[in-house]
C-alpha cells in the first residue's frame, strides 16, 4: 500500500548485501553507519506511517536521513571498493525514497493549511 515502505525495506536488503563487500576497515565504520541510517529511515517510515498524529513531522525526519544516506552511499562509492552497478541501484532507492519523502511532506503540509 506504501511504495516508499516498500523501497526503504529494499534498500536496507540492498545495502546489507553491499556492505558485506567492503573492505574490512570500511566494513565497521562507514558501513556500519550506512547500515544504521538505512534502519533509522525504515524506522521513520513505519512510524510515520502507523501514527498519524505524528504524520506532520516524521516526513521530515525521513527525508533528513534519506539526505544523510545519500551522502554515505555517494563516500561508499568514493573510499570503497563498491562496483558501479550497486552503488546506481543504491543511489537511485535512496534518491527515490528521497523524493517521496519531499512529496509526502508537502502532501502533509498541503492538509494541514487546510484545515486550519
Amino acid at each position: 500500500r506504501f511504495p516508499i515502505y516498500r523501497n526503504a525495506n529494499r534498500l536496507v536488503v540492498e545495502i546489507e548485501h553491499a556492505v558485506r563487500h567492503f573492505p574490512k576497515y570500511h566494513k565497521y565504520t562507514l558501513g556500519s553507519e550506512i547500515r544504521q541510517t538505512a534502519y533509522d529511515l525504515l524506522i521513520a517510515i513505519t512510524y510515520a506511517i502507523n501514527h498519524k498524529n505524528s504524520r506532520y513531522k516524521a516526513p521530515k525526519k525521513a527525508h533528513d536521513l534519506s539526505e544523510v544516506l545519500k551522502i554515505k552511499i555517494h563516500l561508499a562509492k568514493q573510499i570503497t571498493n563498491l562496483q558501479f552497478k550497486t552503488f546506481e541501484i543504491l543511489a537511485r532507492f535512496a534518491i527515490d525514497i528521497s523524493k517521496q519523502c519531499k512529496a509526502w511532506q508537502h502532501q502533509r503540509q498541503h492538509e494541514r493549511n487546510n484545515v486550519k
